[in-house]
């Protein structure tokens, strides 16, 4: 095939980080590929390992798992000496274990993490990338990708719920999680934040917003055709799984499993700019407590969604009637040019469902928080 008409090979050729495995235990073609960055991860790595060989029914040859050892190249002595300690441990792991594994080499001297990309952002894009090969892209509406973290457990039902998705040919979707309690200390903190996080995609929920999911990376999963047409994995240093969420739901839109199967730990860590173990960090050092958000925002995010939604016939009804149901807002809005993006939306649009669908993309879930924190006390 001419790789200028397949669409994977020309977003690889256009945008991917992909790099072959230096070692690979499977030759065959995958159906789900679970990808798990590591770096510094060696306390974690039996844990998700054996929560992995714990599986109910176990994998299968459909599955394949990929892993992304790396450090910045700006990491210390003792934090490279850890890619070196984890590449052997995976190498025996999985071996004595049958796991099929391939692993991606951004330790390496010329090969590691450049400092400005240090983050999560990163390594997840260069295993998603690299993932794609591992695919028969003539399949690819009945493919996973699935992302992971090295500081996970899964559910016993994990490989079960996981193959099933990928055979009805899920387009995207985030599985549901909760926080283990595997550093007592951290308990409150991460309730309460779990409990932040909540509070917000269930205020999206009720407010009807079309990105009412939560955004957590190890939680993500999609088909190739949906990654690639969505653009693949941003290498932003944090906040890639909201950016990417985003993404894919202005291509597919986000389902949610309601199954818990993904367990992340409740740590402190220093890995990313902002995030979870960023927010419990923050949380531990100040001691002050992480509240929900308050329900008012959210009645008057629905309130607007619905004005917003309605299938005015015109551009200037639609800006007349937000404008007139709450000035606070409507200027909001204004500070993203509102009335001048619904006035293109109108003119460049052919019918109610493609003026519908641009004006979700225009109002996407980075606008949507933005609002959310503008009304916030």
């Amino acid at each position: 095939m001419n790789k200028f008409k397949d669409p994977v090979a020309s977003y690889l050729e256009k945008r991917g980080l992909d790099r072959s495995p230096f070692f690979k235990n499977f030759s065959s073609f995958r159906e789900i590929v679970v990808v798990i960055p590591c770096f510094d991860e060696m306390e974690n790595l039996p844990v998700v390992i054996n929560s992995i060989l714990k599986c109910d029914p176990p994998f299968d040859e459909s599955f394949g798992f990929l892993f992304v050892i790396n450090h910045p190249d700006n990491a210390s002595y003792e934090r490279k000496q850890e890619s070196l300690k984890t590449v052997e441990y995976l190498k025996t792991v999985c071996s004595e274990n049958g796991i099929p594994v391939a692993l991606i080499d951004r330790f390496s001297e010329g090969f590691e993490v450049p400092a400005k990309f240090a983050g999560a952002g990163f390594p997840r894009k260069v295993g998603l990338d690299s993932a794609l090969h591992l695919f028969d892209h003539t399949n690819s509406q009945k493919s996973l990708l699935v992302c992971l973290d090295a500081d996970c457990e899964v559910a016993p039902s994990y490989f079960k719920t996981l193959k099933k998705l990928a055979r009805r040919g899920c387009k995207a979707a985030v599985l549901e999680y909760e926080h283990r309690n595997d550093h007592p200390g951290n308990l409150d903190a991460i309730s309460e934040y779990e409990s932040w996080l909540r509070s917000y995609t269930a205020g999206l929920k009720k407010a009807g917003s079309p990105y009412a999911y939560h955004f957590i990376g190890s939680t993500m999963v999609c088909n190739i055709e949906t990654y690639v047409k969505a653009g693949g994995m941003n290498t932003k240093r944090a906040a890639e799984d909201f950016y990417f969420l985003e993404s894919l739901a202005k291509v597919a839109g986000i389902e949610t499993i309601d199954e818990k199967l993904v367990f992340p730990s409740n740590r402190r860590s220093d890995r990313v700019i902002f995030g979870t173990g960023k927010a419990v960090n923050t949380r531990l050092d100040s001691g002050e407590i992480i509240k929900p958000y308050p329900d008012l925002i959210f009645d008057r995010l629905k309130k607007f969604l619905e004005l917003f939604h309605h299938d005015f016939p015109t551009a200037e009804e639609l800006i007349v009637a937000i404008q007139k149901s709450d000035e606070e807002v409507f200027n909001f809005l204004e500070s993203y040019k509102f009335s001048s993006a619904m006035n293109g939306i109108y003119s460049s649009s052919r019918s109610s469902k493609q003026i519908a669908r641009q004006k979700d993309v225009w109002f996407d879930a980075l606008k949507t928080l933005r609002f959310v924190h503008h009304l916030s006390p």
